[in-house]
């Protein structure tokens, strides 16, 4: 099979075949986070990079970036940045094991798993590994249409579980 170009998480659909949903939030100060990375909403309600914990199994997160952060020095108070929300919507993104290659399977279908952060690449993915220490956050629910089973670094759509999520007031 082929190998799967690495890229950023995206929304592809409701649970219920709709639309992506999305939401909007101020933007904290000196955000770098690029697209398909994970976001949290900070202490302030402002929409921050979610940089500790997603593969330590530390704090929870809001859902992940539908546009590159702006970088700008102050808190942004005059245009809300978009972001996926984690309830609702179903996301597609690359399968890792630990960092390293692994091999799109069927028997991956329905497995809880944690993200992975590759800092290098600014990209989080489905690591399929699942170590000891992260806390799940996603279910895989179908080999994407866009590869196939076989693929290194396939692509999977899943949908992020309960224990992974930040409640959201809107």
């Amino acid at each position: 099979m082929a190998t799967a170009n690495k890229s950023a998480i995206v929304a592809i659909r409701t649970v219920h075949g709709g639309p992506p949903l999305i939401e909007h939030a101020y933007e904290a100060a000196s955000q770098t986070f690029k697209k398909g990375e994970p976001v949290y909403l900070d202490g302030s309600g402002n929409l921050a990079e979610f940089t500790a914990g997603i593969d330590t199994g530390g704090a929870k997160f809001a859902g992940f970036a539908a546009e590159d952060a702006h970088n700008d020095a102050s808190v942004v108070t005059t245009r809300k940045t978009q972001f996926y929300p984690r309830a609702g919507n179903i996301f597609e993104g690359n399968i890792i094991s630990t960092g390293s290659d692994i091999v799109s399977a069927n028997t991956q279908v329905g497995m809880e798993r944690p993200l992975y952060r590759d800092t290098t690449l600014s990209l989080a993915m489905v690591d399929i590994a699942n170590p000891a220490t992260p806390i799940d956050s996603c279910r895989i629910v179908k080999i994407s249409d866009r590869g196939a089973v076989g693929d290194t670094n396939g692509r999977v759509e899943f949908e992020l579980i309960a224990a992974a999520m930040q409640v959201y007031a809107g």
